[in-house]
């Protein structure tokens, strides 16, 4: 009894959220079948952070046992009364596409989802090379090794798997130039309506994340990403302020709606974005681009009100 209590209270617990850990949540991720409760339980997952890999992995490994078949082919033929208390079986080739959905979605920065998602672009399933393709959208940083492996997949006979790939390389390959050609070589082979094909990432999917995670992502390879990043952190409201020295530098970004974004985060920031001011008026004297001048003067007037009859007037 003393050493049940003993490992009760010493010994670390699996995380959990609201009261359930991540293998509860990945069980009715899988199963379920409505686009809204799936979107909810893929944010429960994204809480979880470098903690539901575990889960995950379990989940890439599935197989179908005797029993497991069994309970598969038994499982319609029950009483609805029965089925409503139990959780359903699920195929493991559900699991396993699951999980890779799952992992898809989340930021690669361990070097265990990396190494699983490079793997996965060589798998024999053309949904796990897709999913794979798309989350090597969101690493960190560029690599040789990345470059390699989706070059490698641009190269696939399936033309979305190929599409996909070539998405993903435009937006994190480090050498733009062989891109570019290798883009041009392998549009030429694709349908028209697959070759301008882009995995988008939208601020919603950011929603779970912290304002200092956000931070981080403002530095991301993927300009869609980083774009993504800056309407996230205006919906965070005065929060974003923790954020305030990246999104100045953002300021100097090579992508124009990353720069248009940062101006208008800190423009809503207000007077907490005081140090954004030089840099501001100095974007403000260089920028040539008419939207990006009214939003630059906008900002300047939410941060320090001044009476200039220019700024009212935009």
């Amino acid at each position: 009894m003393i050493l049940g209590l003993v490992t009760r209270y010493c010994m670390p617990r699996a995380p959990t959220y609201q009261g359930k850990s991540a293998a509860a949540w990945f069980g009715e991720y899988a199963r379920t079948m409505n686009t809204r409760e799936e979107t909810d339980r893929l944010n429960a997952l994204r809480s979880f952070g470098p903690a539901v890999l575990p889960v995950l992995l379990k989940a890439m490994h599935a197989r179908d046992s005797g029993p497991k078949r069994l309970a598969l082919v038994v499982w319609p033929k029950l009483p609805a009364m029965v089925r409503s208390r139990l959780p359903s079986p699920i195929p493991a080739a559900q699991l396993r596409y699951r999980a890779y959905a799952v992992l898809a979605e989340m930021d690669p920065d361990s070097d265990e989802a990396l190494r699983t998602l490079l793997n996965g672009l060589k798998d024999t399933s053309q949904a796990v090379q897709i999913q794979c393709a798309r989350g090597l959208a969101r690493v960190a940083q560029t690599s040789p090794e990345v470059d390699a492996a989706l070059t490698a997949a641009c190269n696939d006979p399936d033309p979305m798997v190929s599409a996909q790939a070539l998405a993903t390389l435009n937006c994190v390959g480090s050498n733009s130039a062989e891109n570019r050609r290798l883009a041009q070589r392998v549009a030429r082979t694709l349908p028209s309506v697959l070759s301008s094909y882009l995995p988008g990432i939208v601020s919603g999917e950011l929603a779970w994340k912290s304002v200092r995670q956000l931070a981080k992502d403002l530095k991301r390879p993927n300009r869609e990403y980083r774009y993504a990043a800056t309407l996230a952190l205006r919906e965070r409201g005065l929060a974003a302020r923790e954020a305030l020295p990246v999104l100045i530098e953002s300021l100097d970004d090579p992508y124009y709606l990353v720069q248009m974004g940062a101006v208008k985060t800190l423009g809503q920031l207000g007077s907490e974005a005081k140090a954004a001011a030089p840099a501001l008026t100095r974007m403000l004297n260089q920028t040539t681009d008419e939207p990006l001048h009214r939003a630059i003067l906008q900002a300047l007037h939410c941060i320090e009100p001044i009476s200039d009859p220019q700024v009212e007037k935009e």
